[in-house]
């Protein structure tokens, strides 16, 4: 605690580091929105039961399918539990600085972590 009774705020770095370790150097795997999808059509499933399944909308479904949009860390998790897919892989040390780096610049998103390794593929 700081004087005064205020408790004492920890640094950016120290605020983000919980975070990392949660990430554990995760990135998606290739062509996601196309293994989602033929993992959801091989279990019957529609875009609406898969959204349901998980506490998604069907737009939310529909745009990862379509690659217009990634799942959150916890989404793709819960994709993985409902699909028994692996969506997520073990990031490369290159991926991983990257986003330690920018987490003491300005602070760490799961965007920091994913979005750059997804951004190299696009090239």
């Amino acid at each position: 605690m700081q004087p005064g009774g205020a408790p004492q705020r920890r640094g950016r770095v120290d605020r983000y580091v919980g975070v990392v370790e949660r990430v554990e150097r995760y990135e998606f795997v290739d062509d996601l929105g196309n293994v989602i999808r033929k993992a959801r059509e091989a279990r019957f499933l529609t875009r609406e039961q898969l959204a349901e399944m998980v506490g998604e909308k069907v737009s939310t479904i529909r745009r990862i399918e379509n690659n217009e949009l990634k799942p959150s860390f916890e989404l793709a998790r819960k994709l993985e539990r409902v699909l028994k897919v692996k969506l997520l892989v073990e990031a490369t040390d290159e991926v991983f600085e990257r986003a330690v780096s920018k987490a003491q610049k300005r602070g760490l998103t799961i965007g920091d972590v994913l979005g750059d390794q997804l951004k190299s593929e696009d090239l």
